[in-house]
């Protein structure tokens, strides 16, 4: 099994569940799978393959979920950053891994922006908000800039990703999580789908979740139990 299945296989039981609470809204399952596919099929589209590294450098919400689940729909391997990582690590860190794609919340772009011009792997920066910077960050960007919200309007609700090929295998690498770099420079710990689908039911297991359980993460995404709860 393959850790994006999980989500593949909520949406097809029970759609119309609200699985994410952001602020007053609700998202259902089959919403962030519909949002998953599309912006998998934008990643495809920019030449996102299976092993690519996508960076996610944004606040916990709706667009991190969306942009880790396309990732794993597209073979790649999804990259959460913490938001508050200054602009020295973040460009150590994109250029350690390779990434291949950046999403970046717009209020972050004093960070970002400085990160990209030393990085010589990223090709696609997306950027999400609608803060009066974000334009003007688009705009710089260039070629490889592109608003969030567009990313997604370039595919219509119900697109698919064609089949991965070669098809992914639970050993493929699924994340690089990084350490804080707080001791020198930070390091990217890497696992596999069946490293975290085994910690997913360990952690399931252990709290005694069920399906009417709603869990608060007051974590980053980008900390390792952040990410798991």
């Amino acid at each position: 099994m393959l850790l994006h299945e999980t989500l593949e296989n909520s949406a097809r039981s029970h759609p119309d569940k609200a699985a994410l609470v952001c602020g007053s809204i609700r998202y259902t399952y089959r919403q962030i799978d519909d949002w998953a596919n599309r912006f998998a099929c934008y990643l495809r589209g920019r030449g996102v393959v299976r092993g690519d590294r996508v960076a996610t450098f944004l606040d916990n919400g709706i667009e991190t979920v969306v942009v880790i689940y396309a990732a794993l729909k597209c073979g790649a391997v999804f990259m959460p950053i913490n938001p508050l990582t200054r602009k020295d690590k973040l460009a150590y860190m994109l250029n350690d891994s390779r990434a291949s794609v950046l999403v970046a919340h717009d209020i972050l772009v004093s960070e970002y922006e400085d990160a990209l011009a030393q990085s010589k792997s990223v090709h696609t920066c997306v950027v999400a908000g609608s803060s009066p910077d974000a334009a003007g960050s688009v705009t710089r960007l260039g070629t490889r800039g592109l608003p969030y919200e567009l990313a997604l309007e370039q595919f219509p609700a119900g697109s698919k990703l064609a089949a991965v090929y070669p098809e992914p295998i639970d050993q493929d690498l699924v994340s690089i999580i990084y350490t804080s770099g707080s001791t020198g420079d930070p390091k990217g710990v890497m696992l596999t789908h069946l490293n975290m689908l085994s910690a997913d039911r360990s952690i399931s297991t252990y709290l005694g979740l069920r399906q009417d359980d709603i869990i608060i993460c007051v974590l980053p995404l980008a900390f390792d139990y952040g990410l798991y709860q």
